[in-house]
């Protein structure tokens, strides 16, 4: 099964796993950091204005799928599931827009 989106937007950061840790890349200013390993798997980043920015496996992780994801060809990525789409269709040429599938069978 490919799954083909992920809510919400870009994230400000694209994160490059190396040998010797983690590089955050800021798209907004351009610049790499070295992420410092404040726990096992857990890093954080010194912004310009002096705060402190984490990065939770679970953030890594879902970067990694966002960028498969848009890596993804055209094609495959353009595909749209047959499920979702009869459903859409029942569903939009219908009254009110839903389906009528109580009552008893005649």
């Amino acid at each position: 099964m490919v799954f083909t989106g992920i809510q919400g937007a870009k994230g400000n950061f694209e994160l490059i796993k190396t040998d010797h840790g983690l590089l955050v890349f800021n798209r907004q200013t351009g610049e790499t950091i070295k992420a410092i390993e404040y726990k096992p798997d857990h890093f954080k980043i010194q912004l310009p204005n002096g705060r402190w920015r984490y990065f939770k496996p679970e953030e890594i992780g879902r970067y990694e799928r966002r960028k498969v994801i848009e890596e993804l060809p055209p094609k495959v990525r353009n595909r749209r599931n047959n499920v979702e789409a009869t459903i859409f269709q029942l569903s939009f040429h219908t009254r009110n827009s839903k389906t009528r599938y109580r009552g008893q069978f005649r």
